[in-house]
């Protein structure tokens, strides 16, 4: 009866391993961005023609 319960341990051990494996490998990779610092300035317009 033993060996039951230490193949059902561990078979839940790797379904568990399984599951943790899927969520890591579809979890959203970061995306880098540019980040900029603001200042309060005049305004400047400015047109271009093309």
């Amino acid at each position: 009866m033993d060996s039951k319960w230490i193949k059902r341990l561990v078979g839940l051990v790797v379904l568990a391993l399984l599951a943790a494996a899927t969520v890591y490998a579809l979890m959203p990779q970061p995306v880098s961005v540019d980040v900029a610092v603001i200042e309060r300035g005049p305004i400047e317009v400015t047109i271009d023609e093309e």
